[in-house]
């Protein structure tokens, strides 16, 4: 594996034969596209590399080894702070019902970086941008109606958006 980092965190024993199950295909079929997986507890997250976001997403949904089917939930963190990497962290949330298990997509944009949108592929991926793009000024390359959805049209700046204090 090309410097893919695999971490088993928390009181999981790895007993869930479904984990096993994905680390396997995910190390086999994508290894130079995700960073790396983690297990905490019996949820996986797996750390992708942008530019592969959508073949990714394109496949699990697609292919009958994951069928996932359905994004259920997309957020964002912002490490202002953060002296190394990218200052955003985008989560997705996708529901894996081949191996019945919930998958953790995480991937991480710089500030003035633009992220691929999900929205072709997971029609929730539409409102779920928007929040996130609202909140935090994260640009989805390719969004079909990125504007805002929580805040006033005349709102300066995004809520969730951390500043350096002076």
């Amino acid at each position: 594996m090309n410097g893919l980092k695999e971490h088993l965190i928390g009181n999981n024993k790895m007993s869930n034969d479904n984990l096993i199950k994905i680390v396997n295909i995910f190390k086999k079929v994508f290894p130079k596209y995700i960073r790396s997986i983690f297990i905490i507890n019996t949820e996986l997250y797996i750390d992708v590399i942008p530019k592969y976001l959508i073949i990714i997403c394109q496949i699990m949904k697609n292919s009958n080894l994951f069928l996932c089917k359905s994004l259920t939930d997309l957020w964002g963190v912002d490490y202002l702070l953060r002296t190394k990497g990218a200052r955003f962290q985008i989560n997705y949330s996708i529901e894996c019902l081949a191996l019945n298990q919930r998958i953790i997509i995480r991937t991480f944009v710089y500030e003035d970086e633009i992220s691929p949108s999900l929205s072709n592929i997971y029609k929730s991926a539409n409102w779920l941008e928007r929040e996130v793009w609202d909140m935090y000024g994260i640009w989805f390359a390719n969004h079909p109606d990125l504007r805002r959805i929580l805040t006033d049209y005349g709102f300066d700046g995004h809520p969730l958006r951390k500043k350096t204090s002076h």
